[in-house]
This record gives C-alpha cells, sequence and structure tokens, in this order.
C-alpha cells in the first residue's frame, strides 16, 4: 500500500469530521468506511490511527474507534491554551505587523460581514456554501495575525487546536448557528482589527482574549445540546445512514 492511499483516506475522513457529517460519539467502522469512499481496510485503518494520534478519534477496548467526545475538562483545556497563544502572537505581533496582513483581516472580516447580511434572522443556520466560506475566512483572519509572528510552529499548533474546535462542535457553521452570534463575532474582529492599525497592544490582547472566552462558552452550549439529544454512550445515528446523508447533500 502507498502512503498516497493513506492520505487520501486521512484526508477524505477528516473532511467528513469537519463537515459534521461524522459527529463526535460515532462509531467509525473501518469496513463501512472504506466501502463509502471506495478504499480498502489497510488505509482506512491507518487513517483512523492518524486521527487517533490527533486526538479527533479515540480507541475503546472492545468497542472499536470512535469519534471522540470531549469532557468539559478537555474543552476547557482546549480553549485556554488557545487564548494563552493567540494573546501571545498579539503582543509579539503588534510592532510587526504589516498594513498587508491588516488588509488581510480587513478583506475576511469583510466575507463574514456579507454573510451576516445574507443571512438574516435571530435563530437561522448560515446555508451550506456561507458555512464553509465563514470557516475559511475565520480561520484565515486569526492565522494572518499568527503569521505576523512570524512563528510558523505557533501557526500550525493552534491551526490543529482550531481543527479540533471544530468537530468538538459538530461541524463547520456549528458555533454560528445564530444572528446575533454571528453579528458579535464580526464586531470582536473589527475592534481587533482597529486595536492592531493602532499599535495598541494590551487593547489587542484583551478583545481577543475576549473573543476566545465567548467561543469557549458557545462550545460548551454545544456539547449540553449534543448531551441533551445524544447521551454520552456514542449514540448517534448509524454509520451508514450518516455516510448515505452525506452522499445525498452532495447530490
Amino acid at each position: 500500500m502507498t502512503a498516497s492511499l493513506r492520505d487520501t483516506a486521512y484526508a477524505r475522513i477528516r473532511e467528513l469530521l469537519l463537515n459534521g457529517v461524522l459527529p463526535p460519539g460515532t462509531h467509525l467502522s473501518a469496513r463501512t468506511l472504506g466501502k463509502h469512499l471506495g478504499m480498502s481496510l489497510i488505509p482506512v485503518r491507518e487513517a483512523i490511527g492518524q486521527l487517533a494520534h490527533e486526538g479527533l478519534v479515540r480507541h475503546v477496548p472492545g468497542r472499536g474507534a470512535f469519534v471522540h467526545w470531549p469532557t468539559a475538562s478537555e474543552l476547557e483545556e482546549l480553549y485556554e491554551i488557545r487564548e494563552a497563544l493567540e494573546c501571545h502572537a498579539a503582543s509579539v505581533a503588534i510592532d510587526r505587523i504589516q498594513p498587508e496582513t491588516i488588509a488581510t483581516m480587513r478583506r475576511c472580516n469583510a466575507v463574514l460581514e456579507a454573510i451576516v447580511a445574507a443571512n438574516p434572522g435571530a435563530a437561522a443556520r448560515v446555508r451550506r456554501e456561507d458555512s464553509d466560506r465563514w470557516v475559511q475566512a475565520d480561520a484565515e483572519l486569526h492565522i494572518a495575525l499568527l503569521g505576523a509572528t512570524g512563528n510558523r510552529r505557533m501557526v500550525e499548533f493552534v491551526g490543529n487546536l482550531r481543527t479540533m474546535a471544530q468537530v468538538f462542535g459538530g461541524g463547520r457553521g456549528g458555533h454560528v448557528d445564530s444572528a446575533p452570534n454571528r453579528e458579535r463575532i464580526v464586531r470582536e474582529h473589527a475592534a481587533l482589527i482597529g486595536a492592531l492599525e493602532q499599535h495598541d497592544g494590551d487593547r489587542a490582547q484583551a478583545v481577543l482574549s475576549e473573543h476566545i472566552r465567548t467561543g469557549l462558552t458557545e462550545a460548551r452550549r454545544l456539547m449540553t445540546f449534543r448531551l441533551m439529544n445524544h447521551g454520552r454512550d456514542g449514540t448517534v445515528p448509524e454509520l451508514a445512514g450518516l455516510l448515505g446523508r452525506a452522499s445525498r447533500d452532495v447530490d
């Protein structure tokens, strides 16, 4: 088996996790996934093993592999690390940030503003295509700030933390399921960009800290909702049904 097959299986399963097709608690059958992906068992099993190494999947002795369902403490730890690193990044970048980076962050926030305008309604979820655009623009905005530090390892590490938060939140768009939430995120981004532009490090760190802590509050809310609807024993719909729904969505 070539590494490319394993990498392909990994990328496609990871995308199913990121899209929320395979939510936390889902039992991952290598055979069922292989059939859905049109791949043999070995690359699929190796891909599941890699995802387990990254903390997105966990192996339960005697039961198999499951999409990891974090405890409240794990969720808090994830956001605590994000807050520490991103606020440190803001303090480092404040004297290094270039107009091009500010322009990139403004462009990304403009994309989010357009999505807010296109999806009004206090309880309305964004359309699938807007959800994907939101996640991409939001990530690019934060990565632009991290990149201004010149620390590539920090960019990669925080990127992985954001991926975990996204999967644990039930997939793309889970944390932006209401118009007030989306509007808040845009306002906080605008305040952050303004502080960076004025080279106000204390203000930038304060805004970013509050932004991430509010994200944790939303992540807790989403986890509570899932607990109420599915419980903690992996009682989500059968894998074959989840994958069948994904195929219909693509069609």
